[in-house]
């Protein structure tokens, strides 16, 4: 019987890198190492036998907010919401994101693709790779259509329309 490939919907993996770890309760180091408290890395995706990776762009830079830090404590039913965000140079940080993707591609050519063509999905089915399709997380680094066509050049293939903010 011929098994489904496993496609992984959601990881933060360049937000790990841009942020430096801050936060997550996990130390900051290559991706090719087993890091424990990882969601993802190549070793658990090659376990795992995971084939796509949405790769998400989490376009919003952490802040000092309280107002805002209260409004997503509320929205996730929890006490208190430790960070606050701001969509402000949403698109700035959306291209550091898509840095850390163009470079964990070069620095590990051998088992990761960002996956740009249709072609490029039958070749990491068949084989021992691992497609990054990469995905933004809520759309505020859009301001116009152009940007999306931007984006879409340099390897976006998924947009999330909305975060927790409201955007265009």
């Amino acid at each position: 019987m011929l098994k489904p490939p496993i496609i992984d919907l959601h990881q933060d993996i360049s937000y790990y890198y841009v942020s430096g770890a801050s936060g997550l309760g996990f130390p900051l180091e290559d991706f090719s190492k087993d890091v424990p408290g990882r969601h993802g890395d190549l070793p658990k995706f090659k376990r795992a036998k995971v084939k796509i990776v949405f790769s998400s762009i989490f376009s919003l830079l952490g802040t000092l907010a309280p107002a805002v830090s209260r409004q997503l404590a509320k929205g996730y039913r929890t006490s208190r919401f430790e960070r606050a965000y701001s969509t402000r140079a949403a698109a700035e940080t959306s291209l550091e994101h898509m840095k850390v993707y163009y470079a964990l591609e070069e620095l590990h050519q051998s088992k990761l693709k960002i996956l740009r063509h249709k072609k490029d999905i039958g070749s990491v089915m068949s084989g021992a790779m691992t497609g990054f399709l990469v995905a933004l997380e809520g759309a505020y680094a859009l301001e116009d259509r152009y940007d999306l066509k931007l984006f879409y050049n340099l390897g976006l293939r998924s947009v999330q329309l909305a975060w927790n903010f409201d955007n265009r």
